[in-house]
C-alpha cells in the first residue's frame, strides 16, 4: 500500500520571475489574443522558452504578427525554424505509429497509444507544438510478447534488455521513433491497487477510435490522459526533471482540461483515474495552476501557494542545474519515507543508473565521489534559500 499524504513532495527554491519568464508563460498558456509586456530581452526570452520545451508552443499558438512585434525579426525567425523542427520530429511519432498498427493490423491485435503519440494522433495538441522522443503502446498483456517479436519481423530491434515492470525492452529502427510495448500503465488503476491495463481500459470505455490508422488503434479518453500526464510528470519523473522537460505535463494539461479546468465533474474524473502515488495537494496545485497560467495570471514570487511552489520546481527543475542534482538526493529520503521498499528498489535503480559501475577497484571512491557531488549541490540549495528568506 502507498502511505497516505497530503503534501507537496518539492522544496524548490524561490521562483524569480521575470520579464521574460512572465512573457514566455503568458504566450505558452495564456489567453492567445491577449497583449502581455514584451520580454525585456527577445534573444534571451527565446532562449529561456527554449530551454523549457516551449518554444514550439509558442511558435504554434501566437499569431505570427505578433509574435514577430514581441520578438523583432531575429529572434521571430529562430522560432519558425524551432516549430518547423518540432514538427517533423512529430511528423516521425505519426509515421512509427504507423509502423506500429499496421505490424499489429496482421495480428489482429487492439492497441491503444500513449503519452506524446496519444496527443498528436488524436489532434488534442497542434503538430509543431509538443516534441516525443519515443512512442508508447500499450496492448493486451497476453499478447505484448508476440506483438514486440512481430515488430523485431518489421526491422525493429532491440538496443538491450533494458525494459521494466511495465514495459518490454524498447525498440529501435533507423527511419522511426523508438517504440515501448507497454503492459499496463502505472499510477492509473481502474479502480482498485491494479494498474490500468488495456483490456481494463476497454472495459471502462476509456478507449477511442482513430480514423487514418489501419486495424483496431485506438487513444484513451482525454480524462486517462491527463491523468497519466500527472503521475508521470510528478510521480514518475517529479525528482528526474533532466530525463523528461518538467512543464511538458502543464502543456498535456493544458490541452487536454484547459477549457474546462473550472468544471468540477472534469476535475473529478480525472482525480478518479489518478492513484495514490499522486496526492491531492499535488493534484490541486497542478489543476491550479493549468488554471492561472491560461488566465495569463502566472504566480508571483511572492506567491507561496501550491501551485507556485510546484511552478517554480518545474522552472528549477529545467534551468537550475544544483536543483537537479540536489533532487537526486532529496528523492532518496522522500522515497524512504512514503514508498514500500520494494518501489524504492526499484525506482532508484532507475533514477540512479548514472552512478559508477557496480565493479571495479575504484567503485567505492567515485560513489563516494558522485554523493558528495549531490550533497554540495543540496546545501548550495538550501543557502540560497536561506538568502532569499
Amino acid at each position: 500500500m502507498i502511505p497516505p499524504t497530503d503534501d507537496l513532495r518539492f522544496h524548490p527554491p524561490r521562483l524569480r520571475p521575470s520579464p521574460d519568464l512572465s512573457w514566455v508563460l503568458h504566450r505558452a498558456f495564456g489567453p492567445p489574443d491577449a497583449s502581455p509586456s514584451p520580454p525585456a530581452d527577445p534573444g534571451r526570452a527565446l532562449d529561456l522558452a527554449r530551454d523549457l520545451d516551449l518554444l514550439g508552443r509558442i511558435a504554434s499558438r501566437v499569431p505570427a504578427p505578433r509574435l514577430r512585434q514581441d520578438l523583432g525579426h531575429d529572434a521571430f525567425e529562430a522560432a519558425l525554424d524551432e516549430r518547423r523542427s518540432i514538427a517533423a520530429w512529430a511528423l516521425r511519432v505519426l509515421r512509427t505509429a504507423r509502423f506500429v498498427a499496421e505490424a499489429a493490423e496482421t495480428l489482429d491485435l487492439p492497441v491503444a497509444f500513449l503519452k506524446g503519440a496519444a496527443m498528436h494522433l488524436a489532434e488534442h495538441t497542434p503538430i509543431a507544438a509538443r516534441c516525443a522522443s519515443d512512442v508508447d503502446v500499450l496492448v493486451p498483456a497476453d499478447r505484448a510478447a508476440t506483438f514486440h517479436s512481430a515488430l523485431v519481423a518489421r526491422g525493429f530491434r532491440s538496443p538491450g534488455p533494458s525494459g521494466s515492470a511495465h514495459h518490454l525492452a524498447p525498440l529501435v529502427r533507423d527511419d522511426a521513433l523508438p517504440v515501448e510495448v507497454h503492459l499496463c500503465v502505472p499510477g492509473c488503476p481502474l479502480p482498485g491497487p491494479d494498474p490500468a491495463t488495456h483490456d481494463s481500459l476497454d472495459r471502462a470505455g476509456l478507449l477511442r477510435p482513430l480514423g487514418g490508422l489501419p486495424g483496431r488503434a485506438r487513444v484513451p479518453a482525454p480524462a486517462f490522459l491527463a491523468a497519466h500526464a500527472l503521475v508521470h510528470g510528478i510521480e514518475d519523473h517529479g525528482f528526474g526533471p533532466d530525463r523528461y522537460p518538467p512543464l511538458r505535463m502543464v502543456c498535456d494539461l493544458a490541452d487536454l482540461v484547459s477549457a474546462s479546468v473550472s468544471d468540477a465533474p472534469t476535475r473529478a474524473a480525472v482525480r478518479r483515474l489518478v492513484g495514490p502515488e499522486v496526492s491531492p495537494l499535488e493534484f490541486q496545485a497542478a489543476l491550479d495552476l493549468v488554471e492561472r497560467l491560461a488566465r495569463g495570471n502566472p504566480p508571483t514570487a511572492s506567491d507561496r501557494t501550491p501551485e507556485c511552489l510546484l511552478l517554480a520546481h518545474l522552472v528549477a527543475g529545467a534551468l537550475d542545474d544544483d536543483y537537479q542534482e540536489a533532487l537526486r538526493l532529496r528523492q532518496v529520503a522522500w522515497l524512504l519515507r512514503h514508498r514500500p521498499l520494494a518501489t524504492v528498489r526499484e525506482k532508484l535503480a532507475f533514477r540512479w543508473g548514472a552512478l559508477p559501475p557496480a565493479s571495479g577497484p575504484g567503485r567505492a571512491w567515485r560513489t563516494a565521489r558522485h554523493l558528495a557531488r549531490l550533497v554540495g549541490a543540496d546545501l548550495r540549495l538550501r543557502f540560497r534559500s536561506m538568502s532569499d528568506g
